[in-house]
C-alpha cells in the first residue's frame, strides 16, 4: 500500500458551504466522495446605532445614558462592557458589540456628545446696607462673565 501526501485545502467561503473530498491516485483511480464537511460562515454585526435617553448637546451636572442594540457582550471607548453608558462629559463615544455568535461588528458605532460647561456664578453687590426699616430700599447689581441673564430667585414681602 503506498501513501501520498495531499495538501491541505484552504476554504474561505462567504457564506455557508458544503465540501466533500475526492482523491485521485497516481493510477488514475478516483475514491469515493468523503463524507460531506459544512463550513457555516456567521456575517459580522453592522456597526452598532447608539441611542441617547436626551440631548447629546447639554450642560454639566445633566449627564445623558447611551444605548447600544441587543448583543451578547460590549466595548465601549470607555473600556465599559455594558448595554448602557451614562456619560458627562464631552467626548466621540464608540461602541464595539459582538453577536450570539461571537462575531465583533467589524466597525464601531460612534455618537459625539457635547457638554457645556456652567458660568460661573454671578456676585451681588449691594450699593447700601442689606438691613433696614419698611420703607428703606436697597440697589442691588449683579457682575459675571459672559452673556448674564439675571433671574430673581427669592421672595419679596410687601407690607400694606
Amino acid at each position: 500500500m503506498s501513501s501520498a501526501t495531499i495538501s491541505n485545502p484552504v476554504a474561505t467561503p462567504a457564506t455557508t458551504t458544503n465540501y466533500t473530498l475526492v482523491v485521485t491516485d497516481a493510477n488514475g483511480c478516483v475514491s469515493a466522495p468523503s463524507a460531506p464537511v459544512t463550513v457555516t460562515v456567521f456575517q459580522q454585526p453592522a456597526a452598532p446605532a447608539i441611542s441617547a435617553s436626551g440631548p447629546v448637546s447639554f450642560c454639566q451636572a445633566k449627564p445623558v445614558t447611551l444605548s447600544a442594540p441587543a448583543a451578547s457582550s460590549y466595548l465601549w471607548s470607555t473600556g465599559a462592557t455594558t448595554q448602557n453608558l451614562i456619560v458627562n462629559q464631552s467626548g466621540n463615544y464608540t461602541v464595539q458589540i459582538t453577536d450570539a455568535n461571537g462575531c465583533t461588528s467589524a466597525t464601531f458605532g460612534s455618537l459625539p456628545v457635547t457638554v457645556h460647561a456652567l458660568p460661573a456664578a454671578p456676585v451681588i453687590n449691594a450699593d447700601g446696607p442689606l438691613t433696614f426699616c419698611d420703607g428703606g430700599s436697597v440697589n442691588l447689581t449683579a457682575t459675571g462673565s459672559g452673556n448674564i441673564l439675571l433671574e430673581y430667585r427669592g421672595f419679596y414681602n410687601q407690607h400694606s
